[in-house]
């Protein structure tokens, strides 16, 4: 499953900690789970992502971003046996989604580099 994110191109102090204490409700229904994605800035001019995209986590560019909820199951809000989170930021040209799978059985069968 994947959480929806809400963008926004500010920062609230303290939104994060209010939206987690209380849900969101509309009527009687809970809207479903949101994650902000916080806006990345990238040297005036340029067209370049904001970070290499590498699978370096440990960057400051994801460090200062929380990560998302971990990820459940959608229709039973069970929580998967391997855990899942991700960490969102966004720019004027691009969506940066950086994310954490735990998996014990990984394999593959292509051996060439990005083929």
């Amino acid at each position: 499953s994947i959480s929806h994110s809400t963008v926004h191109d500010m920062m609230i102090p303290g939104l994060d900690s209010a939206l987690a204490a209380s849900p969101l409700r509309y009527g009687d229904e809970l809207y479903p789970r949101q994650h902000i994605a916080f806006r990345a800035t990238r040297p005036s001019g340029s067209n370049r992502p904001a970070v290499q995209i590498d699978g370096d986590l440990s960057k400051s560019f994801w460090e200062e971003v929380p990560w998302t909820e971990d990820f459940v199951d959608i229709a039973t809000e069970t929580s998967p046996k391997f855990r899942t989170r991700a960490k969102v930021r966004w720019d004027e040209n691009f969506l940066y989604i950086g994310a954490y799978l735990e998996e014990t059985d990984v394999w593959g069968t292509l051996t060439k580099h990005n083929s």
